[in-house]
């Protein structure tokens, strides 16, 4: 269940979850692959596949407590997809593919636990209506670059690149195409072979879910990748992995389809070029802080807006959805970008007779319940003690 909160003329989409249940909830067939990797050879060690409540993605779930240092599943490296090395996903999407069509493939309970196609919202499934409406001109352009890549290599597989019988005599139509690539950017791991560095796709290991703040070691060692805990998870809760603590919103949702949890976001990546260089000095922080107010001037909705879109759209497709909170997000990371320099700004130019004239008018325009401004709706409510820039203060007040 979502809900909406607009505080002090920021949106915040918070999720509320129910209590978990002790071991989760389970769909049919989850217990099919760890059953099959323990059949394999594999080592399954008080976790199960399910989901911790009603509302979350299925992953790995706790059956007890797990404590520091216990491994709760190895899987040996014959279990896993070599993706061989120094390919795109849409490269090696094919081999993918091959192993789904493969009528005794050796991986049939893995290809059944992954997501279905209508059930994965990444750049690669979305629609073009969808990709048209992120409001980033630069990650719009980053996303249909990759997809007409995965186009091109359709084309290539489809026209004569690969033996006839790759794939087992079944056509390979474009959006099938599209979700093994997807499956394959979202869930590769690496791996080494004769001392190279390769990609594999890892079954049961790449049902844990992201978590930027699990310390939970996922190491190769003597043929078997290892899910090692690093702090105790109790029983019913997820085991979780870092997927990279580099990783932000925009490449979060494009990459894996969620948004990263917390408030206030990061600054998308696409938003940091422009910007980085410019932290060097009071006068280069002002220059940043302007980029950054131009940028959500010229946002064609406003976060109310996008409440109200996200509001109509919640029972309509799920990569609307994501489209419309990744916008919503990429505002709140922009307002707060703008918040945290003006903060540090304010501490170098605060005119003793301006202390809390900016910061006042802030709070007064935020807690109008008839705000009219529309740029002002789009910035965050941090209270300045001075009107370090006007045109900050302008939008505000």
């Amino acid at each position: 269940m979502f809900e909406f909160i607009l505080k002090f003329g920021t949106l915040l989409l918070v999720c509320t979850f129910q209590a978990a249940a002790v071991h989760g909830t389970k769909e049919p067939g989850d217990s099919d692959l760890l059953d099959w990797l323990q059949e394999n050879g594999g080592v399954v060690n008080g976790v199960e596949v399910g989901k911790a409540n009603g509302d979350s993605p299925r992953g790995l779930i706790a059956t007890r407590t797990l404590h520091v240092g216990e491994v709760v599943l190895a899987v040996p490296v014959h279990c896993a997809l070599n993706l061989g090395r120094n390919m795109s996903a849409a490269q090696a999407a094919p081999l993918l593919l091959r192993e789904k069509h493969r009528e005794n493939s050796r991986l049939r309970e893995y290809l059944e636990s992954l997501p279905l196609e209508g059930d994965l919202h990444t750049q690669e499934t979305l629609l073009d209506s969808e990709v048209a409406l992120l409001q980033s001109p630069i990650l719009r352009e980053l996303v249909e670059r990759r997809r007409a890549h995965t186009h091109e290599m359709w084309m290539r597989t489809t026209d004569g690149g690969l033996p006839a019988d790759f794939f087992s005599g079944a056509a390979v139509p474009l959006q099938e195409f599209r979700w093994a690539t997807a499956i394959v950017h979202s869930r590769w791991l690496p791996g080494k072979k004769d001392g190279e560095d390769i990609r594999m796709l890892v079954p049961g290991v790449d049902m844990a879910n992201h978590d930027g703040a699990s310390p939970q070691n996922l190491r190769l060692h003597d043929g078997m990748y290892e899910l090692v805990i690093e702090s105790t998870v109790r029983m019913g809760q997820e085991v979780r992995m870092d997927y990279g603590s580099h990783i932000r919103n925009d490449q979060a949702a494009m990459r894996f389809g969620f948004l990263l949890p917390g408030e206030p976001p990061a600054l998308f990546e696409v938003d940091r070029p422009q910007v980085a260089a410019l932290y060097n000095s009071v006068q280069t922080k002002t220059q940043a802080a302007d980029s950054l107010l131009q940028v959500l001037r010229d946002q064609p909705t406003t976060a109310l807006d996008d409440v109200t879109l996200l509001q109509r759209r919640f029972e309509a497709a799920a990569g609307l959805r994501l489209i419309t909170a990744t916008n919503m997000a990429r505002k709140r990371a922009l307002a707060n970008e703008i918040a945290l320099l003006g903060g540090e700004l304010d501490a170098a130019f605060r005119p003793p007779c301006l202390s809390g004239v900016c910061g006042d008018g802030v709070n007064r325009l935020l807690n109008s319940e008839d705000v009219e401004n529309t740029e002002a709706r789009n910035v965050a409510p941090h209270t300045y003690s001075s009107c370090w820039i006007p045109k900050l203060c302008n939008i505000y007040i």
